[in-house]
C-alpha cells in the first residue's frame, strides 16, 4: 500500500517522477524533485489552482545552523552522530533528473529543525567512492529510518554506487499525497503552505532552465551548502507535520 511506501519500511509501490538537478520548486524553478501527483492546471483538470504565495520565512530571516562536513574527521563525527539517531532526513544534489544517469554532487542530512550538514562529494569517481562507503554503515543501517522527499531517486542514486538505502522510509511527497491528493506535493509548495517558508530557488544558484542552466558543480561550496542543507531542513520539519496527521486519519 502507499502507507508502506511512508511508514512501513524501504518497498515503495508508487513510482514518483525523479528529481530535477538536483531537485523542482513549487513555482518551477529547477532543483526539486517533480512529482507524478503534481498539476498546475487548475479549474478543468480538478486539481487545486496554486495558491498565493503566503510565506513570511526564509533563509535570510530564520535562525539556522548548517554545517559543512568537508574533511574526514568532519565526516566520521556526522556518521557517529547520525548512528545514535533513530532516524535522519537525507537528501542528495545530483546532475540529472535521471537517477540512473546522475552524479552525486553532495549529500544533506538533518535530524534537528533548523540544523543541517552537507558533505560536497568530488567529481572523481574513485574519490566520490571513497568518501560514500564512510556513510555505508549509516545508509545499510535497517535500524534507523530515513526521511526524504521522493527519498526513492536517492536510493535508486545511492544503489549506482554499491549503497543500499536499507531501513523504514518516510517520503513527505507520498504522506502528503495520502493526506491532500488533489493538491501538489513538491517540497516548496509544502513548504510554504505548512511551514510559511519560502525555500531557495535553485534558479538563483543556476539561472532558468533551459540549455543555458548552469550545473551545481559550478557553484561555490557556501552556496550550495545553504541550498542542499535547508532542503534537507526542510523535508524534515515536513515530515513533523505530516507524520501526525497520517496517524489521526487513520493512514
Amino acid at each position: 500500500t502507499l502507507a508502506t511506501a511512508i511508514l512501513g519500511g524501504s518497498q515503495i509501490e508508487v513510482s514518483p517522477s525523479p528529481k530535477l538537478t538536483p531537485k523542482p520548486v513549487s513555482d518551477a524553478s529547477g532543483s526539486q524533485q517533480y512529482s507524478l501527483f503534481d498539476n498546475d492546471q487548475p479549474g478543468e483538470s480538478g486539481f487545486a489552482p496554486t495558491p498565493p504565495k503566503i510565506a513570511e520565512k526564509n533563509i535570510e530571516n530564520t535562525p539556522h545552523n548548517y554545517k559543512l562536513a568537508d574533511t574526514k574527521e568532519l565526516r566520521k563525527e556526522l556518521v557517529d552522530a547520525l548512528s545514535a539517531e533513530p532516524f535522519f532526513c537525507y537528501d542528495s544534489e545530483s546532475t540529472d533528473i535521471d537517477a540512473n544517469m546522475a552524479e552525486i554532487v553532495g549529500m544533506s542530512f538533518s535530524v534537528k529543525a533548523h540544523e543541517a550538514w552537507y558533505v560536497p562529494i568530488p567529481e572523481n569517481r574513485s574519490e566520490a567512492e571513497t568518501i560514500l562507503e564512510e556513510f555505508r554503515t549509516l545508509f545499510e543501517n535497517e535500524n534507523i529510518q530515513k526521511v526524504g522527499q521522493n527519498i526513492k531517486y536517492d536510493a535508486i542514486l545511492l544503489k549506482r554506487y554499491g549503497i543500499e538505502l536499507k531501513g523504514e522510509y518516510f517520503d513527505t511527497m507520498i504522506a502528503h499525497y495520502l493526506i491532500e491528493p488533489e493538491l501538489r506535493h513538491n517540497m516548496n509548495y509544502m513548504s510554504e503552505s505548512y511551514l510559511k517558508y519560502a525555500p531557495i530557488s535553485i534558479e538563483t544558484l543556476i539561472g532558468s532552465k533551459g540549455k543555458l542552466q548552469g550545473n551545481m558543480r559550478d557553484v561555490s561550496i557556501e552556496k550550495v551548502k545553504e541550498y542542499a542543507a535547508e532542503d534537507a531542513d526542510i523535508t524534515l520539519q515536513l515530515k513533523d507535520v505530516l507524520e501526525p496527521k497520517l496517524k489521526s486519519e487513520g493512514v
